[in-house]
């Protein structure tokens, strides 16, 4: 599955886990590749990641990250998911840009797509 990923950069990494901006050798489709190291995880952590791909699997909003595709490499002990890539930035690199309080509308806009993300979840 992996071998249609062309790994562009990395967008972030840990000590167990790592997240590529890759691209679809067919499609040209830009998507992030997060890469959990699954060598000395907890059975309830690996029990987790197995849970988000199958809530993320079913869910399709404007405001939650799309999964695409999912693998368990048992072999090279990693649990890998496709992920819609979002360009920009996270939140904390946000904030430090930002170097105090946000404005009210932009603190309605980030609530507001919070809300009904989590309204469509439920």
């Amino acid at each position: 599955m992996l071998d249609q990923y062309e790994v562009l950069s990395e967008l972030s990494g840990g000590t167990c886990s790592r997240i590529d901006l890759v691209k679809d050798k067919v499609s040209a489709e830009q998507w992030a590749c997060k890469s959990v190291s699954t060598h000395g995880l907890h059975a309830e952590s690996l029990k987790l990641l197995k849970a988000e791909v199958r809530f993320l699997r079913d869910l399709n909003h404007p405001n939650i990250m799309r999964l695409h595709d999912h693998v368990e490499d048992t072999e090279a002990g990693k649990f890998i998911t496709i992920l819609e890539y979002i360009p920009g930035t996270d939140c904390s690199l946000f904030m430090e840009k930002n170097k105090g309080p946000l404005d009210e509308h932009v603190v309605a806009v980030i609530i507001k797509q919070v809300l009904s993300a989590l309204s469509h979840c439920h």
